[in-house]
C-alpha cells in the first residue's frame, strides 16, 4: 500500500511538472503567461529600479509620443502640435512653458509635479497634457528624475 502511495505521489509531481513545462499552466490566466516570459523580458519590481530608471519606463510609455524620446518635444504628436503654434517644452534645453506655483521660475520639480497631478490646462497649458493622478509619489519622483536626466 505504501508503495502505491509513493508511486501516486511521484506521478502527481511529474504530471504537474510536465504540465508546467508544456504551458498547460497558462490556463491559470495572465499571471502564468507573464511568468513564462524569458527572465530578461519580465517586468522588474519597482523596488529594484533606481528612480530615474523607473521614470524612464514611465516616460517611454506615457510621455514620449508628445515630448519625444530625447525630451525635445519632437515626438510624433508633439511635432503636430508645434505645427499648430503650440510649442512643446524642450526638456533637453530646459525650456519650460509653465510656472504652476508662480515662483517666477518655469519647470521646477514642483511645476512638473503639479502638472502631473492636475494637468497642464489648469495652468494655461495644453489640454492634451491631462492629469495623471494614478502615478504614485515614487513614480512621479522617478519621472521627474528622468526628465532632469534629459537636460543638457
Amino acid at each position: 500500500m505504501r508503495r502505491n502511495a509513493l508511486a501516486y505521489s511521484t506521478a502527481v509531481v511529474l504530471a504537474v511538472g510536465a504540465a508546467s513545462a508544456t504551458g498547460a499552466a497558462n490556463a491559470q490566466g495572465p499571471a502564468a503567461v507573464e511568468n513564462d516570459s524569458p527572465p530578461s523580458l519580465r517586468p522588474l519590481p519597482e523596488q529594484l529600479l533606481e528612480p530615474a530608471e523607473r521614470g524612464e519606463a514611465i516616460y517611454v510609455e506615457r510621455c514620449a509620443q508628445c515630448h519625444g524620446e530625447s525630451g525635445m518635444g519632437d515626438g510624433p504628436v508633439g511635432r503636430s502640435l508645434t505645427q499648430l503654434d503650440r510649442p512643446m517644452p524642450d526638456f533637453a534645453a530646459r525650456e519650460y512653458n509653465l510656472d504652476t506655483n508662480r515662483d517666477g521660475e518655469t519647470g521646477t520639480d514642483a511645476d512638473i509635479e503639479n502638472i502631473l497631478e492636475r494637468g497642464a490646462l489648469v495652468y494655461g497649458g495644453s489640454m492634451m497634457m491631462g492629469p495623471v493622478p494614478e502615478l504614485s509619489e515614487t513614480d512621479r519622483d522617478g519621472l521627474i528624475a528622468f526628465i532632469r536626466s534629459l537636460e543638457q
